[in-house]
């Protein structure tokens, strides 16, 4: 039986040997990490959502923060820096794969939202007689 999962345990890369333990990281370590990681989740669900208000707005905020050169806690400079990565090359590796363009947030045609029944009957004028 032993024979059989040999080849799992000589050869095979365990989750531990290749990611870093997380409990060796600070805590504000794995606070930016969490940060930058939801900027890129919101970056991947938004980028193909068309005609959607609230992926545009959120799009816009992940981008301007990316884009912007602040250095306060927790900016994306902040990020990159306390992480030791170069914030310039990070931002042109984004640049690269997502394009990092602001976009108008999509808004419906007025159409869509001027003929929902209200509910109230409304009375109809009557027509004379003789016209």
């Amino acid at each position: 039986m032993r024979d059989n999962i040999s080849f799992i345990t000589n050869e095979s890369i365990l989750p531990v040997q290749f990611f870093p333990d997380p409990t060796n990281q600070s805590g504000c370590q794995r606070l930016l990490m969490a940060i930058f990681d939801e900027a890129l989740d919101t970056l991947d669900r938004s980028m193909y959502m068309r005609e959607n208000h609230k992926a545009d707005v959120l799009w816009n905020t992940v981008v301007k923060w990316i884009l912007s050169d602040d250095d306060r806690y927790a900016s994306f400079t902040y990020c990159c820096q306390y992480l030791g990565a170069e914030p310039e090359i990070v931002r042109s590796a984004l640049r690269a794969h997502y394009g990092l363009e602001l976009r108008v947030p999509y808004h419906r045609p007025y159409a869509y939202y001027a003929h929902k029944p209200t509910g109230k009957k409304v009375k109809q004028p009557e027509a004379q007689i003789g016209e």
